[in-house]
């Protein structure tokens, strides 16, 4: 996992309608909001878990969560 590999799943989430508070799970906020099946809700949270067992330095996005964020603001 290379930083610009975890910046472009999270545009991937983004752009694909499967973004969420990551924080939260991808179990509770996907799959239970019959947003997506199981099993991708599952391969998205062990991603997302990557990104955040590489402990990139996300400079002034803080963190994943702050990237996200930013991705849905220039969306607005």
């Amino acid at each position: 996992m290379t930083f610009e590999t975890a910046k472009a799943y999270i545009r991937y989430l983004d752009s694909n309608g499967l973004m969420y508070h990551f924080d939260d799970g991808a179990f509770d906020c996907l799959y239970r909001n019959n947003v997506c099946s199981l099993a991708e809700a599952l391969d998205i949270q062990e991603v997302i878990d990557q990104i955040y067992e590489a402990d990139f330095d996300w400079g002034e996005y803080e963190c994943p969560i702050g990237y996200a964020l930013h991705l849905m603001e220039q969306a607005a």
